[in-house]
């Protein structure tokens, strides 16, 4: 059996290997896009949120808020702000982890095109020596035909 053909089974290894790599990347960008829209979401909820009360106290029959009410709301944006700034570090830690899986992705892509590259030039050298043993079976044909002449 051929070299080229040994090493086959070692390369599906290393396809199988990238392949995993690959989803597991992709996998990772799929959360970093579904935190990124959580943090999208308070974000967008805070601002509607202001929007709501700044309207509610230009309108002249707004009376204010009491002091319980303002400690409610106080607490509410705390909470809210707390909820934002926890996203954004669990966003940090996706995209830190995302970027693992991209560098272990490409680490694994790069040593199945090495592989792919050791097996053509195996191949390659398989190929001369076929042609090689040829040519010199080729020379040797018209000495074999003086020897029984």
């Amino acid at each position: 059996m051929k070299r080229s053909k040994r090493m086959q089974p070692v390369r599906k290894l290393k396809q199988q290997e990238e392949r995993t790599k690959a989803q597991y990347f992709a996998k990772t960008q799929q959360e970093v896009q579904r935190e990124q829209s959580q943090l999208d979401m308070l974000i967008k909820y805070q601002g509607d949120y202001f929007n709501g009360l700044s309207k509610g106290r230009d309108q002249p029959q707004s009376v204010g808020l009491s002091a319980q009410q303002l400690d409610k709301y106080q607490l509410f944006l705390a909470r809210l702000h707390t909820a934002i700034e926890n996203q954004r570090q669990v966003l940090v830690l996706k995209e830190k982890a995302m970027e693992a899986a991209r560098q272990e992705w490409a680490a694994a892509h790069a040593r199945l095109q090495a592989m792919d590259s050791l097996i053509d030039k195996m191949r390659d050298e398989e190929a001369r020596q076929e042609d090689r043993q040829e040519q010199r079976m080729i020379d040797d044909l018209p000495l074999r035909n003086n020897r029984y002449d």
